[in-house]
């Protein structure tokens, strides 16, 4: 199922690598926030 969402990539010079994803619906003008997921990054710009 898609919905939209915040999506953010984070990378840190220290190996910390996370991908956060915050899904939101937005009705009748107010925005609904649901569960937030973290997960491991991609180690795209420090590596491991």
């Amino acid at each position: 199922m898609a919905t939209d969402a915040i999506a953010v990539r984070l990378d840190h010079a220290g190996g910390y690598s996370a991908e956060v994803v915050l899904p939101y619906t937005i009705v009748g003008g107010k925005i609904s926030y649901g569960t937030t997921v973290a997960v491991e990054g991609r180690h795209a710009i420090f590596g491991r």
